[in-house]
């Protein structure tokens, strides 16, 4: 054996004694020690790891995009040679269903702490449409969700391989009792109105909502990476709850309400347990009774900061028209400074086939 070899031999031996030792050290720490499950047989250390898979963020998608997109549409003559540049937007653009979104389960790797209001537990899958469900005000009072798909009519005969699309009404219909009355020889039975209400909404006429901020390029680099994607489309999905909540509390506002009393909302034919307060920035006739619960005129009720009133109302009688689509911008609008804006887009309307299944309450 040569000297090299002999020296390489004796490298050998002290690198795995070295190893040895600290494998022992690390079998001695026992599972707190954060290399201690790679110490165990394959099978054990398999029951050992949890891992949390993340959904997939489309706003590192879009952000990617608009980092990689052109800001100009070049011309080019028959023969290939330049002719002008035409500047565009630089940007990107995506569409996404709510019921299938994603909404981030917010367990990247950070030094930071992220708080997310009334959030469930970190790394639990969800998606938009039950986050905005859960989250918004109205409708865990009752409020119904009418999501309108999109327009388009699938090829047909008459239209071959074009697509065509159509002007469709949507809406809300809640059904109520019909009127039943005596009737002889001498009272006729008279007419009734039919025993349902409707609100309706054509699609073209849903409008919109929209959000829009600035990420410049620093703020963006003090993220680990996905981290601030996610806080921006867990923030996106709370606001969309909000904005539920303001359409329709918004419409309620406008309309001329009858002051509440327990005699008015027996006429209407609805049950106790139908009735759910929403109480406004106002305060008004805000009590916590006994067991801690926020009643308004001895009924459970709920906070918003998207109206000043204070309303009581049987709410599965109203609705809010959803379109099934939410449209998510980003544009690079400073090229030199990295400066990226994000934009979010979406169409809703409040339905109110009765508006006299609500009550205001002023004192």
């Amino acid at each position: 054996m040569t000297d090299e070899e002999r020296h390489a031999a004796l490298v050998e031996q002290v690198n795995a004694e070295g190893l040895t030792r600290q494998i022992a050290a690390v079998k001695a720490a026992g599972p707190a020690h954060p290399l201690y499950r790679l110490t165990q047989p394959k099978e054990t250390r398999s029951t050992m790891i949890t891992t949390t898979t993340a959904a997939h963020n489309h706003i590192t998608d879009l952000i990617n995009d608009a980092e990689r997109a052109e800001p100009y549409t070049v011309e080019t003559d028959g023969n290939g040679r330049f002719q002008r540049a035409t500047p565009k937007p630089h940007g990107a653009i995506q569409r996404h269903s709510l019921r299938s979104l994603a909404f981030p389960a917010l367990t990247g790797p950070t030094t930071h702490t992220t708080y997310l209001p009334g959030g469930e537990s970190a790394g639990k899958a969800s998606n938009f449409s039950t986050e905005i469900a859960r989250r918004s005000v109205v409708m865990q009072a009752g409020a119904q969700a009418v999501i309108i798909p999109l327009g388009v009519e699938p090829n047909s005969p008459e239209t071959g391989n074009a697509i065509r699309m159509i002007q469709t009404t949507t809406g809300l219909i809640t059904v109520e009792p019909a009127k039943f009355a005596a009737a002889g020889a001498t009272s006729p039975l008279q007419t009734s109105a039919l025993p349902f209400n409707r609100a309706d909404i054509q699609r073209a006429k849903v409008p919109q909502v929209g959000v829009t901020f600035s990420l410049p390029r620093e703020l963006q680099q003090e993220y680990f990476a996905g981290q601030l994607p996610d806080i921006i489309l867990a923030g996106l999905g709370m606001g969309l709850a909000n904005a539920i909540d303001a359409a329709l509390l918004g419409a309620l506002d406008a309309a001329d309400l009858a002051e509440f009393s327990h005699g008015a909302a027996a006429a209407k034919s609805i049950s106790f347990g139908a009735l759910k307060g929403i109480v406004g920035t106002s305060g008004t006739a805000a009590e916590v009774n006994q067991a801690e619960n926020l009643t308004v005129k001895g009924i459970r009720a709920e906070y918003t900061n998207q109206t000043a009133a204070t309303y009581l109302a049987a709410w599965d009688r109203f609705g809010v028209a959803i379109m099934d689509e939410v449209t998510l911008i980003a544009r690079k609008n400073q090229a030199m400074t990295g400066e990226i804006d994000i934009t979010a887009w979406l169409n809703l309307a409040p339905l109110v086939p009765a508006s006299s299944y609500a009550w205001k309450v002023t004192a």
